[in-house]
């Protein structure tokens, strides 16, 4: 899959007219703040989805990743989340809508404030490059054909020893991604939680 295909995968209408929307948080102990926007997922608030995702990352990852991709920032929650807890790792997040990107390196810049950051369209992806750590609350409403490519190019990507974690509704198929990803992608997967209706999937080589 060519990294254009990638771009329909972030899709969200960026013309809506911008009321931004700034809000504290506070994130397995540390305190965050975040702008947000309309035409960016999840406006004014972090999402359970998300929420779940990093606290359970947090108590259960052991890994010192040197490169972190964030797989559809959006306004850069997780990305912020990793790069405070990883302070040597390079962080790169992806996201095609263009108002993600921007709130994405503002609320890194306010909370980090270091130059470790890249943020980049989907077209400006360099498959040759490995992660260590893929982490990432994957765009579920595009569809499980669509997903599962994004998925499948994504776990290439993954250095010798890295990992990907991915939350997941279990509503919305993670069981049956799970196995996709254990049988078609030839990952070994772990269902580290299973929490407020959600999946935390833990993939390696």
């Amino acid at each position: 899959m060519s990294t254009e295909d990638l771009n329909q995968y972030f899709d969200e209408d960026p013309s809506v007219e911008s009321k931004p929307v700034s809000f504290a948080k506070t994130i397995c102990g540390t305190e965050f703040e975040f702008k947000t926007d309309r035409g960016v997922f999840s406006r004014g608030s972090l999402d359970k989805a998300t929420e779940v995702l990093l606290k359970e990352f947090d108590e259960n990852y052991s890994g010192n990743p040197m490169s972190i991709v964030d797989v559809g920032c959006g306004y850069g929650p997780i990305v912020t989340f990793v790069a405070k807890k990883f302070e040597d790792a390079k962080v790169l997040a992806v996201d095609t809508n263009e108002r993600a990107r921007t709130l994405c390196a503002h609320n890194y810049g306010h909370n980090i404030g270091d130059g470790r950051l890249k943020v980049i369209s989907p077209s400006q992806i360099d498959s040759s490059l490995k992660h260590d750590l893929i982490i990432s609350n994957p765009p579920i409403r595009i569809g499980k054909t669509a997903l599962y490519e994004l998925l499948s190019f994504w776990s290439i990507t993954l250095s010798e020893h890295g990992e990907m974690w991915l939350v997941m509704a279990k509503h919305l198929g993670a069981d049956s991604c799970a196995k996709f990803l254990k049988e078609d992608c030839n990952l070994k997967i772990t269902r580290v939680a299973s929490k407020k209706g959600f999946r935390i999937l833990k993939c390696i080589r």
